[in-house]
């Protein structure tokens, strides 16, 4: 009805035959992939191609410093802000590296573990609620830097406790020195009492002696 040529419908179209079978759901691609390997991922209960993509963005997500924590919402117009968040940090471990790009901050650690304590504490930093940390996707400072880095902290903290070491003794001293002039005073006023023949006269109540 309404045909032209053997085969063809309405408008010369060739019309597909509905006794053609079709393939089974993933079935040539399955052929393929076993040919040529599996150049597309893992494949679904249809087998349908998974997308890699969201594989690659969710390990790119994942990449973070080994040490370094960032810090975001940073007041701008504080002076003393690098002062400030350093008294702050360093409550947690040592700071190698602490650098400051308008709002934002970053704090690296000599270790990850210091880093971790910093970023699970409670309290709010600088007082304020608004400024937030995380883990950042690189770290300040390389290998090869941090050791430096590491090496010249060292130094510094073994020059510090040098240096308090010394202050101690030397007030140690001094309060060695003082009770030895405080021994010595003592001594003194006791050999002057003993040349005036005992101990001096005890000063009169005020109010004896007078004249009624």
């Amino acid at each position: 009805r309404g045909q032209g040529p053997r085969g063809r419908g309405r408008g010369g179209y060739r019309r597909r035959s509905r006794s053609r079978s079709r393939s089974p759901p993933g079935g040539r691609r399955h052929h393929r992939d076993a040919r040529g390997g599996d150049r597309g991922g893992q494949r679904d209960d249809r087998g349908r191609r998974r997308d890699r993509g969201g594989d690659r963005n969710d390990r790119r997500d994942r990449k973070q410093a080994r040490s370094t924590l960032h810090i975001a919402g940073l007041p701008t117009r504080d002076p003393n802000l690098e002062r400030k968040l350093r008294s702050h940090f360093y409550r947690f471990g040592l700071v190698l590296d602490l650098k400051l790009r308008g709002e934002n901050g970053f704090v690296q650690y000599k270790q990850r573990k210091d880093a971790e304590r910093a970023l699970g504490c409670p309290d709010a930093i600088l007082g304020n609620r608004f400024i937030t940390a995380q883990w950042a996707k690189f770290d300040n400072l390389n290998e090869e830097e941090v050791e430096k880095k590491g090496k010249e902290a060292g130094e510094k903290k073994k020059k510090e406790i040098e240096l308090k070491e010394k202050l101690l003794s030397i007030q140690k001293q001094k309060e060695a020195l003082l009770l030895r002039q405080l021994e010595h005073q003592k001594n003194l006023v006791a050999q002057l009492q003993a040349k005036k023949g005992g101990p001096p006269a005890p000063a009169p109540a005020q109010g004896e002696g007078e004249e009624p």
